[in-house]
């Protein structure tokens, strides 16, 4: 769904589980509501990455597409991009805190 960058890592696509309507004449109709279809998305740990932030950190698209259509409805385009998410990714902190305010 999401397309690769070597930035990040992304998990597995997670669907919801599907929905059968049992009618009273026997008949199964797929039953459909609105559904969320997630991706964990991880960032690169690695040091060299962590070090190619700079100050100001570093701005990271994500993009993707989508294959799923609409079982009832023809598709009015066949365009399935999902848009494009930046996600803005700063360096650690790494400086200690002053030794008044450190907890003990």
């Amino acid at each position: 769904m999401l397309d690769a960058t070597p930035d990040l890592m992304f998990g597995s696509v997670e669907y919801p589980s599907s929905m059968t309507l049992y009618l009273r004449d026997q008949r199964k109709v797929p039953y459909t509501k609105k559904f969320r279809i997630s991706q964990e998305v991880k960032v690169n740990t690695s040091a060299g990455f962590w070090g190619s932030l700079g100050k100001d950190g570093q701005s990271i698209p994500i993009t993707g597409s989508s294959n799923i259509k609409p079982a009832t409805k023809p598709c009015a385009t066949s365009d399935r991009s999902l848009g494009q998410v930046q996600i803005q990714v700063f360096p650690l902190d790494r400086t200690r805190a002053p030794i008044d305010i450190r907890h003990k």
